[in-house]
């Protein structure tokens, strides 16, 4: 938020779709593919999952000092 004034930002909730979806990428598609025996799908899920698990981890540590 930029400003003394209360504002309504969408920062917030691309945060958190950010972690939710990182930790479902993780949690139902790599177990999924790994379950199936598909390592190449089951690898790039995984590499996709905690992708937006560190940027929403990032863009939580930023959003606490702005």
């Amino acid at each position: 938020m930029i400003g003394n004034g209360y504002t309504v930002g969408s920062f917030s909730y691309v945060i958190f779709l950010f972690l939710i979806c990182g930790v479902l990428i993780l949690q139902i598609d790599a177990r999924g593919y790994k379950a199936k025996g598909k390592r190449k799908e089951q690898k790039v899920s995984r590499f996709i999952g905690w992708m937006h698990l560190v940027l929403g981890a990032v863009l939580f540590i930023v959003k606490l000092f702005i």
